[in-house]
């Protein structure tokens, strides 16, 4: 009881030492913690220095006039020999003897303090804490998905995750009109104020011509993530939407086409895609390269057979990427090629065609299978998680839209007083 008795004294002491307003220290009362501090700063003088690159703790020392500090206390500032650039560095020197009694460092990730106890020195360090950041920000298509993002402060590595996200549901060249919409529950870790690494996207969801597209993050075993939608089916499927981003389609799936450059009437069992000379073209999945080269009228033709039923071609194109050759294995979206003019072309534009079973099919009108789907054991623990993110999407658009609202009807009774002013 005595030794319980005693903490919870020591414990009395700590809070009156550092939580109430009145700082009391043994052999020493202060009326209040700026009178104290007041004489600390009259004891000991202050040196601040930025470590800029190269610099060593040595250096600092030299250049602040610091080397005639006793040798001891040198030789422990080699606990300090890891300091970064951009680190600060406070010199605490006491005034009346010029002695050097302690050095801190501070960074964003942690502090150092180096100083005299007594006859002792002593060195600790302070991690600072990681605070996660969750955020939901919504928005309305106003010209593009990318400029429409970051007006409302989402950065390019988020807009770039979302086009990912939902490449095999929505076309972004052509699908998305004014007034269509998005919402992102985004998660990001920081320190000392400051964001670490890129954030990440937990949920999204797009409504895109009144159709609404949601996304959730999940991790079905440790450190292996990806996106899926309310089903528990995989975001992801076979094949991407389009293999490149396109102006416009100028010639579609056909059985009967009058020909630009033979004058004649013929199937196209192809996809044209107009698009400026020196577009990136993608392959449409993973498969392995079974033909590249010249082929007659196609010009300059890659052939990619993904497995034993789908294969796709690509034609016109005017360059092929470097190091593309025949047996060579391909991923989804990994650039293949470029945009071009060759063989019978009118003007730049992509020929794609694909191919099931050696037949061409028209691929516009084709719906994928999802590439994986949440193991049934898990749906129950992923429907929980859907449920809370579903929340913060409905709670981050309704928020958004009152205020646009309210923003609308703002600017609405401003220009109404302006015109009764005239």
């Amino acid at each position: 009881m005595v030794a319980v008795g005693a903490r919870f004294l020591c414990r009395l002491l700590v809070l009156t030492v550092f939580v109430f307003p009145v700082l009391t220290v043994t052999g020493f009362c202060y009326p209040d913690r700026f009178e104290y501090l007041h004489d600390y700063r009259q004891k000991y003088e202050t040196l601040n220095y930025r470590v800029k690159r190269g610099d060593t703790i040595w250096d600092i020392l030299k250049a602040l006039g610091l080397m005639e500090t006793d040798r001891e206390f040198l030789n422990f500032c080699k606990r300090l020999s890891g300091i970064r650039p951009g680190d600060n560095l406070i010199f605490y020197v006491r005034k009346s003897t010029g002695e050097l009694e302690k050095i801190e460092r501070l960074n964003h990730s942690s502090d150092s303090i180096l100083k005299r106890v007594g006859e002792r020195l002593v060195f600790y360090e302070v991690e600072k804490p990681v605070v996660v950041v969750r955020e939901v920000i919504a928005g309305e298509i106003e010209d593009n998905l990318y400029n429409s993002s970051i007006r409302q402060g989402i950065s390019p590595s988020v807009v770039l995750d979302l086009s990912d996200i939902f490449a095999s549901d929505i076309d972004f060249n052509t699908d998305l009109r004014r007034g269509d919409r998005f919402v992102v529950y985004l998660e990001r870790y920081a320190r000392s104020g400051k964001y670490l690494g890129k954030p990440k996207v937990l949920a999204a969801r797009m409504v895109v011509r009144g159709k609404k597209y949601e996304a959730f993050y999940f991790e079905s075993k440790k450190g292996h993530g990806s996106y899926y939608d309310t089903d528990g089916n995989s975001m992801e499927r076979l094949f991407l939407k389009a293999p490149l981003q396109y102006r416009r389609i100028s010639s579609y799936f056909t059985e009967r086409r009058f020909h630009p450059i033979l004058k004649i009437y013929r199937p196209h069992h192809g996809i044209d895609y107009a698009a400026p000379t020196g577009t990136p073209i993608s392959a449409l999945g993973d498969g392995v390269v079974e033909f590249v080269g010249w082929r007659g009228g196609f010009g300059r033709f890659i052939v990619i057979r993904h497995n034993k039923i789908y294969k796709t071609s690509y034609g016109h194109l005017s360059r092929f990427a470097r190091g593309l050759r025949v047996g060579k294995r391909v991923k989804k979206g990994q650039v293949i090629g470029y945009v071009g003019a060759s063989g019978l072309a009118t003007g730049p534009h992509l020929d794609f065609r694909f191919y099931k079973n050696g037949k061409p099919i028209n691929y516009l009108k084709t719906r994928w299978p999802h590439a994986h789907s949440i193991p049934k054991s898990m749906l129950a623990v992923y429907r929980e998680i859907c449920q809370r993110y579903v929340s913060m999407l409905d709670n981050g658009e309704k928020r958004f839209f009152a205020k646009s609202a309210s923003k609308r009807c703002s600017q609405a009774s401003s220009s109404s007083t302006a015109q009764k002013a005239l």
